[in-house]
């Protein structure tokens, strides 16, 4: 035997419901503050360097996919 209960309401007022903390505000500090920490180094940054960071080094099939999609982006077949 099972049952099923749906409840409706906004997660707020689930929080509040729960006696949970409101810790939206906490977050958006935390993620503000990461936000501005990744901004400044990136800043320092050129973009090719950037990229070579999150490309791997030796990439042999990039080249063909970026061929493959600018022709389909194209609507060529060659």
């Amino acid at each position: 035997m099972g049952f099923t209960i749906y409840v409706d309401c906004t997660p707020e007022e689930g929080r509040a419901f729960l006696g949970w903390l409101d810790v939206k505000v906490a977050q958006d500090a935390v993620m503000g503050e990461i936000e501005k920490r990744m901004r400044r180094c990136l800043a320092a940054m050129g973009s090719a360097t950037v990229l070579k960071m999150w490309l791997p080094n030796n990439v042999p099939g990039l080249e063909t996919l970026q061929k493959a999609v600018c022709l389909q982006f194209s609507g060529t077949k060659d």
